[in-house]
């Protein structure tokens, strides 16, 4: 994927967790390709959350496609 794709895919990450999920704040989102065998690769998306609220608690979120 190239450097526009991952941006796309970010954006709309963002606009998504503002927009239905506003108790938490991003701390940080990385969207990357990762090879996992000749020919094949993976979309990589590893997203912390910190909640809002009084308990401040973080989440560490990792999906893989592919």
């Amino acid at each position: 994927l190239d450097k526009t794709t991952f941006q796309l895919i970010k954006n709309d990450i963002v606009k998504t967790i503002e927009k239905y999920f506003s108790i938490a704040k991003i701390i940080s989102l990385q969207v990357m390709s990762e090879d996992i065998d000749i020919g094949r690769s993976q979309l990589v998306v590893s997203l912390t959350l910190q909640l809002v609220d009084e308990s401040l608690n973080l989440f560490d979120i990792e999906v893989r496609v592919g």
